[in-house]
């Protein structure tokens, strides 16, 4: 299915009504009509099932134009991170840290970096060492920083800081 499928499915489903969907799309109802058998047949499903008063979703239906919402939210964003990633260094860094990490030495390394790559984002995650192990093998970090053993097969890292640089940045 293409993008401009799951347009008409997602605007369908929000107007019920095929005429007026060819409209806010710029298209015909013809078209619209033709598009809609062509997607049935492809999924194999049933879609809409049509009345007097326009057409009503089937429970196949329902699923995918929910999907169909989510798919043209996902393209609107790969579309507008593509651009910021054209203009320059940008994106989010999805972090799994512990407590005292976060707190003592990840922010001044973290604000040298935010100086060089103003357009880069940060999301932490914090937990002690399994946990952040965890998100790591979850996917729900990309960079993760412990203190100790990581679980074997991971690749490590040493990050070394100054303990003076370190207290400099504690709160009295």
């Amino acid at each position: 299915m293409t993008d401009q499928d799951w347009k008409i499915i997602t605007t369908l489903y929000s107007t019920s009504n095929i005429t007026r969907t060819a409209g806010i799309l710029y298209t015909t109802q013809p078209t619209i009509s033709k598009r809609l058998q062509q997607m049935e047949q492809e999924l194999g499903v049933r879609l809409v099932e049509r009345n007097s008063k326009g057409v009503h979703f089937t429970p196949e239906g329902d699923f995918v134009a929910e999907e169909g919402r989510k798919i043209l939210q996902k393209i609107s964003t790969i579309r507008e991170s593509v651009l910021k990633i054209s203009n320059g260094h940008t994106g989010k860094i999805r972090l799994g840290i512990t407590n005292s990490m976060g707190r003592y030495i990840l922010p001044p390394l973290l604000n040298l970096y935010k100086k060089k790559y103003p357009r880069v984002d940060f999301e932490f995650s914090t937990g002690v060492t399994s946990e952040v192990s965890a998100m790591l093998e979850n996917h729900h970090s990309h960079v993760g920083f412990i203190r100790g053993e990581a679980d074997p097969g991971m690749d490590k890292h040493l990050l070394s800081v100054r303990l003076s640089w370190c207290q400099k940045t504690r709160s009295p």
